[in-house]
């Protein structure tokens, strides 16, 4: 039997899977096709390995939070990083409303609710980031982007 991955191995595949669902549902489409179709998670994307439009799932600027929680457990809050990019999309002004109604879908999905595929899950918060920062992988096509942090219940060391 294989080894069980890292949880925040699992809360990026959970939200991953969770954001195809939920985009798959809307029919979300800034600008191309479904973004459901595309949904990367990756490191470092770059222009090589994705197709546009897509959503971009990562850890990159990101860092776990830990809180104490009882005298055996302790609160994890693992980031994921989630972009939209389209192919120059800082030059289509006209996929604004798709966008608004992406960031709304993933966060209606995943806002104080848990990850029912994490067994470690608690619950999620969603934080908003700044869009047009120049540092993240793929800063010209980026349109939106936010962190999701994955609460989650572990052992204390």
């Amino acid at each position: 039997m294989p080894p069980t991955p890292p949880v925040l191995t699992r809360c990026r595949t959970a939200l991953a899977d969770l954001i195809v669902d939920r985009l798959r549902q809307s029919r979300l489409r800034p600008g191309g096709p479904p973004l459901g179709d595309r949904v990367y998670q990756q490191v470092s994307p770059d222009e090589s390995n994705v197709l546009f439009p897509c959503v971009l799932l990562t850890a990159d600027g990101v860092a776990e939070q830990v809180r104490p929680d009882t005298n055996v457990t302790n609160l994890v809050g693992h980031p994921v990083r989630v972009l939209i990019a389209e192919k120059n999309g800082r030059q289509q002004h006209d996929v604004l409303a798709g966008v608004d109604a992406w960031r709304e879908a993933v966060v209606s999905a995943v806002l104080y609710k848990r990850l029912a595929a994490v067994a470690e899950s608690v619950y999620c918060e969603v934080e908003p980031q700044p869009i047009a920062d120049p540092h993240l992988p793929l800063f010209d096509h980026l349109v939106s982007g936010l962190v999701v942090r994955c609460w989650c219940r572990v052992p204390a060391a």
